[in-house]
């Protein structure tokens, strides 16, 4: 007969130093956003404005950091579920 109980999944919190990475990649992101009006069917002041790095945002991690993001990504998703 199968189980109906899952196996818990480990904590996953985040540590000081991995949320301020985190932070620092999107503050990245955010800091490279502006109003699309282009790619918007409405003003920036609405909900439903479309805002988009217009080419300008170029992430450049080494492979430490990207494997250091992927981890929090990790966690963050456990987290979810």
């Amino acid at each position: 007969m199968a189980s109906h109980f899952t196996k818990p999944k480990p904590k996953t919190n985040l540590s000081k130093d991995e949320k301020l990475f985190a932070a620092e990649i999107l503050s990245r992101v955010y800091e490279s956003m502006r109003f699309d009006p282009d790619m918007s069917a409405h003003g920036q002041l609405h909900q439903c404005a479309t805002f988009t790095d217009g080419g300008r945002f170029i992430l450049s991690l080494n492979r430490l950091e990207f494997e250091r993001l992927f981890t929090i990504i990790e966690k963050l998703e456990n987290e979810r579920t």
